[in-house]
Parts: C-alpha cells; structure tokens; sequence
C-alpha cells in the first residue's frame, strides 16, 4: 500500500475520520452518534456499510421505519452495501473507479450542486483490506479524498483494529490519510490530541498484534495435536486389523474343516470371543482419543497390577496366535494396586511386547528369543516394570530419537513411528514414565514406572 499522493489543486476535506474498533457494536453506535447528528443539522447521508450492520444501525439513526423509508425515496439518504461493492470492484483498479463514480460520486455531487450538507459514513475500505485488496485501498481513499475535499462532506469510516494485527506500516497510512482517528469503544480519548490518539491506538494495536499471534500459535499447536491423535487412532486401527484378519482366516479354516470332517467348532468359538474382546478394545481406544479431542479426562479406576499385567500378555500372546512361553514373567510383586485406565495402560505394554517380537524379527537367529518382564520396586515406592528384548539392539543415534514422534525404522508400510511417541502420552498421564536402555548386539529394555495407588 503505497502513500496518498494528493493533488495540490484539490482542497483538503474538512473532516475525514477513521474510527477504529474492537467490538462491531461500538461501531455501530458510534456511526449511529455521528448520523443523527448530521441528519439534525440538516444534512443529507450517505452510508456505505456492511449488511449485517445495517438492520442495527437504520434503528439508531431513526426509530420510524416510515420516516427512514420517506428519506430513502427523496435521495437525502443513500444507503449502499459495502460488501457488494466491494466484491464487484474485485482487485480491479477501472473497476472501482467506475462504481465509485456510478454508486457514490453522483450522489454526492448532485447534493453538492443543490447546496446541501453532506454526512457520510463507509466501510468499504475496511471490507476492500479483508478481502485482501490492499492494493485498491489506496486508491479508494484518493477517490474520497478528491471527493471530499470537492463536495465538503465529511466522511466517517470504520476500520477494524485487530485485522490490522501485523500490519503496521499499512495501519500508518491509513492513518495518515484522515484528519482524525479516533477509537469507538472509548469516548475518554476524544480529548487527546491526533496524534495521542494515534499513540493510544498502536498501544491497542501491538496488543492485538500479540493476541492474534497467541490465537494463531494455540490454533496451529491444537492442529498439529489433533494431526497427532489421527496418526494415533490410525496406528491402533492398523493393529487391530491385523489381529482381526488373521482371527478371520483362523475362523475361516475351522469352520471349512468342520464342514468336510468332523472337526469340534469350539475353537471356532473361542476365536469369536477373541474378536469380540478386540472390537470392544477397539472401541474403547476410539472413545479415549475422542476425550482427548474434547479436553475430557481419563476415566481412572484403582486396580491390582499384578492380575492386569498377567492378564494383558495374555490377551497379547493370543492375538499374536503364539505360546505362552514367548513371553517370561517373573513372580510380580503382590498387592500393588494402581489408579488409572487398564485399557490404557495396555496399549502402553502391547506398544513394547511388539515392538519387542519385531526386533526377534529383523533376524532368523531370534525365531525362538524370549521376551523377559521384570517387575520391581524403585527406592522411592514407584513400580519398575522391565520389558527386555534379546534383539539386535539399537546404536546410541537410533535410541535418542526413538520417543520423537513419526520416528520409525521399520519399513514404511509395517509402521508408523507413533507407538513409543503414545507410550509416554499414556504414561505421562498416569504420573508414569518410559526410560529405554540399549546395546547394539546385546537387546534393548525399556523401563515403565508408575505411581502405586
């Protein structure tokens, strides 16, 4: 937006006000002051304002309907809609002076030419600028300004503080381009000087500057965690398929043998509640990350980690359709109870249990390697719960970014990068932590540690 470049031919408007405001409202009511007192002094008006402003403002320049209706058909108020006007000028500079002239200039000229006095209030700059027109904004004002400076109407316009947030320079000259500024929400500046005022409304406008940054960053911070949450709920998702298609092809081959032979279908029923027990899993994982979208807390619950624990490798060995002997526990420890969410803190354990088997994996010496679980006290009371794998290990570079989100050296398609990322969101949230110890050639063990209830 370039400086106002006047001719010195045209005389200079005798008032020419930019009324800057915080609450659309005081607009309102401030455009409405400056109209009825116009409109009391003999003076015809012209007012170009947004249409969601007009209904509340034709009410407070004249509370009879008639009478403004009467005004409107003889000429001595114009009313234009500063959003169309706007629209139809586009980022076209002929344009706009075209609609200028056939909207405003005749108007006003033609009062002009029968001696009246002229009040004029306008939001199409304003509407112009949050179209993204800036570049028209410039030579609306020196259309006005000739216009003005010609005719001897004054003019008010309104202009939205906030939407200038990071917009200095161009805040200047509009500014700069009227013979006050003035804010509408606070009638106590009105007797500062211009240039007080002016000093008072950058004070506002660097506050509005700082908030919109703040909005912007929560709003860019709460994208990225609801990003997140879809790559969580599309990583458990993919797990949970996996188990139900190879429960389905189980199904499949039991209920195929019993029909050519006397095979039992029992198994095939202990296969459908495995499944049933996975689709109310399933849905428990979708409910928790809806709570997370909504702010709400975890539903806690106090329950005895030993039987959970037990219980979760359990349900983990036969998902995986492996022995019981993949996995090793030692004795937990007794009467340990925890508060927090069992589903939960079972997606924690499933995360590591395999990870673990997908480090046996990457290598056929491991086809038969064991997962060892180790639960203990710390010194402080907390519960250790050790998941060590008899892996490959990890190099120093690997282990420190294993927790950064989307940080994966599995193959693109078999994973997501998430799991650990998830991991320590759980914990943290049960007051927990996961520490991972690792040794290239030598396995991995990550540590759980949580709070005893």
């Amino acid at each position: 937006m370039e400086a106002l470049a006047r001719p010195s031919s045209d005389p200079a408007p005798q008032f020419h006000s930019a009324r800057f405001y915080e609450a659309s409202d005081s607009l309102t009511e401030s455009a409405a002051e400056f109209l009825r007192y116009e409109l009391a002094h003999g003076a015809a008006i012209l007012i170009a304002c947004h249409p969601d402003r007009w209904p509340a403002l034709s009410r407070r320049i004249c509370q009879s309907s008639d009478q403004l209706g009467r005004w409107i058909s003889s000429g001595r108020v114009v009313a234009i809609d500063a959003q169309d006007f706007a629209e139809k000028a586009g980022a076209d500079p002929g344009t706009l002076k075209a609609l200028f002239q056939s909207q405003i200039a005749v108007h006003v000229e033609n009062l002009h030419a029968r001696g009246a006095r002229i009040g004029a209030f306008g939001e199409i700059v304003d509407v112009l600028w949050k179209l993204g027109h800036g570049e028209l904004v410039t030579e609306l004002e020196h259309l006005w300004h000739r216009l003005l400076g010609r005719s001897g109407a004054r003019l008010m316009c309104g202009y939205e503080l906030c939407s200038f947030a990071g917009h200095e320079s161009e805040w200047d000259l509009i500014c700069d381009q009227h013979t006050e500024v003035g804010l509408a929400e606070e009638s106590e500046i009105e007797s500062l000087s211009v240039a007080a005022r002016k000093e008072v409304l950058r004070l506002k406008l660097h506050s509005a500057a700082y908030f919109a940054e703040v909005a912007h960053s929560a709003r860019v911070a709460h994208i990225a965690e609801l990003e997140e949450m879809n790559s969580e709920l599309a990583h458990e998702m993919a797990n949970r398929l996996t188990v139900v298609s190879l429960s389905h092809d189980r199904l499949r081959k039991m209920i195929t043998d019993a029909i050519e032979g006397p095979a039992p279908l029992a198994p095939a029923l202990e296969t459908l509640d495995q499944l049933d027990s996975i689709i109310d899993r399933t849905r428990q994982v979708l409910e928790r990350t809806t709570n997370l979208a909504r702010k709400a807390p975890p539903v806690l619950e106090s329950f005895e980690f030993a039987d959970f624990l037990e219980q979760a490798i359990a349900r983990f060995l036969t998902d995986r359709g492996v022995g019981a002997e993949r996995i090793e526990l030692s004795r937990p420890i007794e009467d340990a109870r925890v508060l927090g969410s069992p589903e939960a803190l079972e997606q924690v354990f499933w995360n590591l249990f395999g990870n673990a088997f997908d480090a046996f994996a990457s290598a056929s010496r491991y086809a038969v390697a064991k997962v060892q679980v180790a639960v203990a006290l710390s010194d402080d009371g907390r519960l250790l719960v050790d998941v060590r794998d008899e892996g490959p290990g990890m190099k120093d570079e690997v282990r420190e970014r294993i927790f950064a989100p989307f940080f994966t050296t599995k193959p693109s398609d078999s994973g997501t990068g998430l799991g650990l990322s998830i991991c320590q969101r759980i914990l943290a949230q049960h007051g927990g932590a996961l520490e991972c110890r690792s040794v290239e050639g030598l396995g991995s063990t990550f540590t759980v540690s949580l709070p005893r209830f």
